[in-house]
């Protein structure tokens, strides 16, 4: 089993992209719950087992010199996890995870030149893009309007009483 943090499989059997990038290591939850972190990647297996997900474990260094594996869940995965926790665990769980949304929505600055010219430069590409798709779409509307006045019918008659 495994949990790939960008995709969560249904009981369907599909893969999808999940709302946020943001993930939460079963190391970090067996820190904040103060549980062994062997039981959390059980209860990991458990719940991947019971909602038809799959998982994956990444091996990462660890401070006692041998490597671990973790898991990197998602906020909805974290959350159904800590549910059978105590109050007091959950509310650890839901305050780091407010912690990391916050992070996240706070925009880095660029701390390079180089950086800062990497942002304005795909600043100005999204830019173009949202441009060219406005353009296209005002061209299909007066397409549009052409048709509807060949027809017979203005645009605006459709809204009169």
């Amino acid at each position: 089993m495994g949990l790939n943090p960008d995709l969560r499989k249904e009981r369907t059997g599909r893969q999808f992209p999940t709302t946020t990038s943001l993930t939460m290591s079963s190391r970090e939850i067996a820190e904040l719950t103060g549980k062994d972190h062997d039981n959390i990647r059980r209860d990991i297996k458990l719940m991947a087992e019971a909602l038809s997900l799959s998982f994956e474990e990444k091996v990462e260094p660890s401070t006692g010199g041998r490597p671990s594996k973790v898991f990197a869940l998602p906020k909805r995965e974290s959350l159904i996890l800590v549910s059978g926790y105590s109050v007091q665990l959950r509310a650890r769980i839901v305050d780091r995870w407010m912690e990391l949304e916050a992070q996240a929505s706070v925009p880095a600055i660029p701390r390079t030149f180089a950086a800062a010219l990497r942002l304005a430069a795909e600043t100005q590409e999204r830019l173009e893009a949202a441009t060219a798709e406005l353009w296209e779409i005002a061209s299909q509307l007066v397409d549009l309007a052409g048709i509807q006045h060949q027809a017979g019918a203005s645009p605006s008659s459709k809204h009169r009483p």
